[in-house]
């Protein structure tokens, strides 16, 4: 029986005890894996195969009590994790165990809709929970590069963005997506994450913010975010905030960005009217745009005709260096 899905097809598997078939070692076969990156198939391939890579690269729902158990398990072989763990009071120094992954790269960690709160942790001025993942996440080895983070649905506010904001100080850090939908964070909370364009080596940026409290305050503040000397992709998701016209302006000035290359905007729902729909279509057809691709959602606001038209007209000419342009305007006036 051969593998089918990945560039090894033609080698044949003899025996499950014999896992470097051909020559090949182990750390080969890891390789050829981690490039195929469907671990699934194995087990009706190779036996010994699949004991050798299962463990690199895992998906589970755990309570955080469980969690250090599964941590010391998997600490010196797990590559990347998906993980839905169910947190409560007293989970930050469960949490606080993801630091000991010692070969960990990429992390998908969900707690949304979880008791996690903003309550401080004594005199630190962190929320425990939130405090300790940050602190536990800043501690991984060189290896990891890649968070995917969803804490939606919890009581984080403006304190816990703070917290989070304190990401950008993980030196290995390249991708960044961080969702934390309907979880009371404000202006503030939009000042302190916006801080993140200073992280050192960060590559691409996704923040997922909506159906929160944020105002054209916060939105001013997260269009600083064109200043970062790093970032080449940001998404912000703002829907269900209240941005309206000062607030789209504001973050129209991230399309002028002289380093950003992808920039997703999605602001359903602001109370956006004509004004801010102008003043994001201006930079549109700017001949020094450096932007390749740009996506605005302005789906459910007040935008009327002369909003509309005025990114028609952008259209005519746009700049040479935009190759992909997606807009989105249903549901307004």
């Amino acid at each position: 029986m051969s593998l089918q899905s990945s560039p090894a097809k033609r080698m044949k598997f003899v025996s499950h005890k014999s896992i470097a078939t051909g020559g090949l070692v182990d750390d080969v076969w890891i390789l050829i894996e981690d490039f195929a990156h469907q671990p699934s198939g194995l087990p009706r391939v190779c036996l010994g195969l699949w004991v050798l890579l299962g463990g690199r690269h895992q998906q589970l729902c755990v309570h955080s009590r469980r969690l250090p158990s599964w941590v010391e398990h998997n600490k010196m072989r797990v590559v990347t994790a998906d993980l839905g763990v169910w947190c409560q009071e007293g989970s930050a120094n469960d949490l606080a165990y993801l630091g000991r992954c010692e070969t960990l790269q990429l992390l998908k960690l969900q707690c949304s809709s979880m008791d996690i709160d903003n309550r401080y942790d004594g005199a630190t001025p962190q929320c425990a929970t939130i405090g300790a993942l940050v602190t536990a996440l800043g501690c991984t080895r060189s290896t990891f590069h890649t968070l995917h983070l969803n804490l939606s649905h919890n009581l984080i506010g403006d304190p816990g963005a703070g917290s989070l904001a304190l990401l950008g100080g993980c030196h290995t850090l390249r991708t960044l997506q961080l969702i934390v939908g309907k979880s009371k964070i404000g202006d503030a909370g939009a000042e302190a994450l916006a801080a993140l364009r200073f992280s050192p080596g960060l590559r691409t940026l996704r923040l997922g913010l909506f159906w929160n409290q944020i105002g054209c305050i916060g939105a001013k503040a997260l269009a600083a975010l064109a200043d970062s000397p790093t970032l080449h992709t940001l998404g912000i998701d703002l829907e269900g905030n209240r941005i309206k016209d000062e607030g789209a302006g504001a973050l129209a000035t991230l399309i002028n960005s002289r380093t950003l290359r992808t920039i997703e905007l999605k602001l359903r729902d602001n109370s956006i009217g004509d004004r801010g729909a102008r003043d994001l279509a201006r930079p549109v057809n700017s001949p020094q745009l450096t932007i390749r691709t740009l996506e605005i959602d302005l789906q459910t606001n007040l935008i009327e005709d002369a909003g509309v038209r005025a990114f028609m007209g952008s259209l005519e000419h746009p700049a040479p260096s935009l190759h992909e342009l997606r807009l989105c305007f249903q549901g307004n006036c």
